[in-house]
């Protein structure tokens, strides 16, 4: 009976050993499995900052690529406004000159643009009054010197201009008109102006 319950209790401490033993093995096995889900979950975690913070780079500089591009946008077409309307106040000051200063403007114009002497001169209503028939004798006057027929006649009909003239001969118009003139200069116009403007 004794050999029996030493049999006994050696099994039993066999056990107890045998159970300690796989005990503390789970439990470091769990703390291993613990510690490399940890290490997992912070490397994902990295992963996702940095995957997160890369987007964010790069919706920034989209979004600053894009700002940029709308201030140049904006900066441009104010600089396109101002030249306008600097081209313009020149068409301005030149249809609001004093009639003697204007009357020598497009005395000088006309005869210059004139090619055989007896072309038809159209003007604005305005320039019309202001300047009237005497302006189209004085012009005959100056071209007939150059040798020219001194033949301008002044047409029936205004002009739908503010300043400058057309010059017609039969069919073809010669445009003269301020307006005109700084439309068809304007590229060389414009880059005075920019280098007065912003020292370009």
């Amino acid at each position: 009976m004794s050999n029996a319950r030493n049999l006994v209790e050696k099994i039993l401490e066999d056990a107890r050993i045998e159970a300690d033993s796989s005990i503390a093995d789970a439990r470091k096995e769990a703390a291993d499995i613990i510690k490399a889900a940890r290490e997992e979950g912070e490397k994902k975690k990295q992963e996702i900052i940095k995957k997160a913070e890369k987007e964010a780079d790069l919706k920034k500089e989209r979004l600053v690529g894009s700002a940029r591009l709308e201030v140049r946008k904006i900066k441009l077409s104010a600089k396109q406004k101002l030249i306008d309307e600097v081209l313009q106040k020149a068409v301005d000051n030149l249809n609001s000159l004093p009639k003697e200063e204007y009357g020598k403007i497009l005395l000088d114009m006309i005869s210059k643009a004139v090619i055989t002497g007896d072309e038809e001169i159209i003007l604005s209503h305005k320039d019309r009054e202001r300047l009237g028939l005497m302006f189209i004798d004085e012009i005959n006057k100056k071209i007939a010197q150059k040798g020219l027929k001194g033949n301008l006649k002044l047409s029936g009909e205004p002009g739908k201009f503010d300043g400058g003239f057309i010059l017609k001969k039969g069919d073809i118009e010669y445009n003269n008109t301020f307006s005109t003139i700084i439309r068809m200069n304007r590229n060389e116009l414009e880059k005075e102006v920019v280098s007065i403007l912003f020292g370009e």
